[in-house]
């Protein structure tokens, strides 16, 4: 996998699917889909508010896929810490 720094987060495909990796302070990585669960649109990092942001519809959730704000109502698919 492609490394990913501390305090950092890339976009990554692996096996097909788009992956959403971000990787914490303590060195935790975190992977979850990177397709928002609203319409399929593919997040962005927001380094300002570590959260992954949908540019469709303003949707964005946690660094573990959890939904912070609408409209999607789906927590993102997690592949794991």
């Amino acid at each position: 996998m492609t490394a990913v720094a501390t305090d950092e987060a890339k976009l990554l495909t692996i096996d097909g699917k788009k992956i959403a990796a971000y990787r914490d302070p303590q060195g935790q990585l975190h992977t979850i889909s990177a397709t928002c669960t609203h319409l399929g649109c593919i997040v962005n990092w927001n380094s300002a508010e570590k959260s992954w942001d949908c540019p469709c519809h303003v949707g964005r959730f946690d660094c573990d896929g959890k939904v912070l704000h609408g409209p999607p109502v789906k927590d993102l698919e997690s592949y794991g810490k």
